[in-house]
């Protein structure tokens, strides 16, 4: 039997050092905006093609399930050998999760009461069930793996916390602008003002994990938030 100090010297030495670690979250990045730019032609070309909203909405889903999310489970369970829904942060911390998801929902509610009563806001007629669950369901869960469950922790394992919340965020940021421009076609300026609010929104969404150490308050942020814009 080895010594405890051979023990934890060979555990050291097997394990990736903070450079390897770096250069390895930096690969995934590149490769995921690179997938994630195709995805945005494949929209233009393929996607706007078909003849129906289910089957658009469905196209959608699964691209975003394909780049998003899968390869970040692959990532963890054969790269790292970390158990996945912890790593994320799905299942941690169960009751304090249910607590601020549940207070964000409220505030939520609040917040578009508030809009209406002033009249900044209104409900539109045009919502559709695809249009909520393309717009208000799917993306604040694949977002919220990837970013603030898998790059946000990734990047703490290397720098500090505030710093890793500023490069996600800014990442956070970058992943919109190929949809903005090429499917939409938004003026520069009209995305830079959305950029600052993106910005901010991410900030919070990367603070709301760290105090609650749960991912499932970040998702329900980010649906509130997707809600009360999208109605």
């Amino acid at each position: 039997m080895q010594p405890a100090s051979m023990q934890t010297s060979a555990d050291h030495q097997g394990s990736p050092n903070q450079k390897e670690k770096k250069k390895r979250i930096a690969i995934y990045i590149l490769l995921f905006f690179a997938a994630w730019s195709v995805r945005v032609l494949i929209f233009l070309i393929f996607d706007r093609a078909l003849p129906t909203e289910t089957l658009r909405s469905l196209s959608s889903f699964a691209f975003r399930m394909l780049i998003w999310v899968a390869p970040v489970f692959l990532y963890l369970r054969y790269v790292d050998k970390s158990p996945s829904l912890k790593y994320l942060k799905l299942t941690t911390n169960p009751k304090t999760a249910l607590l601020a998801s549940i207070g964000v929902i409220l505030f939520g509610f609040v917040w578009q009461a508030a809009l209406l009563a002033l009249k900044a806001d209104k409900i539109g007629s045009e919502i559709t069930f695809w249009g909520l669950f393309n717009g208000v369901i799917v993306p604040p869960i694949n977002e919220e793996i990837l970013m603030r469950g898998f790059i946000l922790t990734k990047l703490r394992e290397v720098t500090s916390f505030w710093k890793a919340n500023i490069i996600t965020s800014l990442l956070f940021v970058g992943i919109h602008w190929p949809g903005w421009k090429l499917i939409f076609d938004n003026e520069i300026s009209w995305m830079l003002k959305s950029s600052v609010s993106v910005f901010i929104l991410s900030i919070v969404l990367g603070y709301l994990v760290k105090k609650t150490n749960s991912l499932w308050p970040s998702i329900t942020l980010h649906a509130v938030n997707n809600f009360i814009s999208f109605s």
